[in-house]
């Protein structure tokens, strides 16, 4: 039996990104270090251009789909990193931040089985066995 993690639908937080989906794969720890770096891009407009197309490739090789549209007939913006590279920075920054900070982000605690904080009649008992034969 194998075990595939599910994939990231990233989150954005300024408004004028509302009703953008975007799903893309998990972010493994070699590549985010890459993308943070990336994604400061440098002064010198050449150093950039580079970056930027580096940024541009790593993400595109991860997304997986979005809603994004173009112009009156509202056609499809290829998600890849032609689609990406078509955007203004901002747009493509923005999707950066939503992968990294996804990737970074700690799930929710599991909710507690338990309230009593007492052990079950079976756990006492094992606990019991455990130490007895641990003092023997």
């Amino acid at each position: 039996m194998s075990y595939q993690r599910s994939t990231l639908k990233l989150a954005f937080e300024d408004p004028q990104f509302d009703g953008l989906e975007v799903r893309i794969k998990r972010l493994p720890i070699k590549k985010l270090f890459a993308v943070t770096e990336l994604s400061e891009l440098g002064e010198d407009l050449g150093e950039m251009r580079e970056q930027f197309f580096q940024l541009t490739d790593m993400v595109g090789e991860s997304l997986l789909s979005w809603n994004l549209t173009e112009g009156d007939d509202e056609e499809a913006v290829p998600a890849d990193a032609e689609g990406l590279r078509s955007q203004d920075i901002e747009f493509v920054l923005a999707i950066v931040t939503a992968w990294t900070e996804a990737a970074t982000s700690v799930s929710p605690p599991l909710p507690n089985r338990s309230t009593s904080g007492q052990l079950s009649p079976g756990q006492f008992e094992l606990m019991e066995r455990v130490l007895e034969s641990q003092l023997s």
